[in-house]
């Protein structure tokens, strides 16, 4: 009985990972942005507009995003089509489109609401 039980456990553990490296990535736009300000941490409006008024987070939507990652935060997409906030997982290349509007090729965790990116790039519309 206890194999069997062993064997269970371990089924059960890797079909939820099984699922969602096999799950179909969608494509989201929107624009890089930071937890804090995304999710009114630091702000009221998902902006970065009281940041950067103060000063204290640099000059461009950019700076705030990098300034915020920097001190703890992470990654996020506005997606003001859909008027959803998405978690990003943390993987470097994000970081060079921060404040920029992309459009990602990502897995969408619902359960997490984390995108697991597979590929970002620059939005030009």
């Amino acid at each position: 009985m206890k194999p069997f039980i062993v064997a269970l456990v371990a089924v059960l553990c890797i079909l939820p990972q099984a699922g969602a490296k096999d799950a179909t990535p969608q494509v989201f736009t929107g624009e890089v942005s930071d937890t804090q300000c995304a999710f009114n941490i630091h702000s009221r409006s998902s902006s970065h507009d009281e940041m950067l008024q103060s000063g204290t987070m640099g000059d461009t939507p950019g700076d705030c995003v990098r300034a915020c990652f920097n001190r703890g935060g992470g990654y996020a997409l506005v997606d003001t089509v859909n008027q959803k906030i998405y978690h990003l997982d943390n993987s470097t290349e994000i970081g060079r489109f921060a404040g920029k509007k992309v459009h990602i090729r990502a897995v969408y965790d619902k359960k997490a609401n984390v995108l697991h990116v597979v590929e970002i790039t620059r939005a030009t519309d």
